[in-house]
């Protein structure tokens, strides 16, 4: 969670349906419109944003099907 905060990941933040959740930037939250699309660029974005910053790329906790994170 630090990583993402301190590189920009903001609580609250939209793409789309989908949003990083109000109480811990680790959580990804559909608002009821989002598509997995939506889901997995909100994650792409954060992990490019900590992978600029720190240079370190994130792993995802969660086992995709269909899509990546690539």
């Amino acid at each position: 969670a630090w990583l993402m905060e301190h590189a920009g990941v903001k609580k609250g933040e939209v793409h789309a349906g989908a949003h990083v959740s109000s109480k811990h930037v680790l959580a990804l939250v559909n608002g009821g419109t989002a598509t997995a699309a939506d889901i997995a660029e909100l994650a792409r974005n954060a992990r490019g944003r900590v992978k600029e910053v720190f240079g370190i790329t994130l792993e995802p906790e969660v086992h995709f099907v269909g899509l990546t994170l690539e």
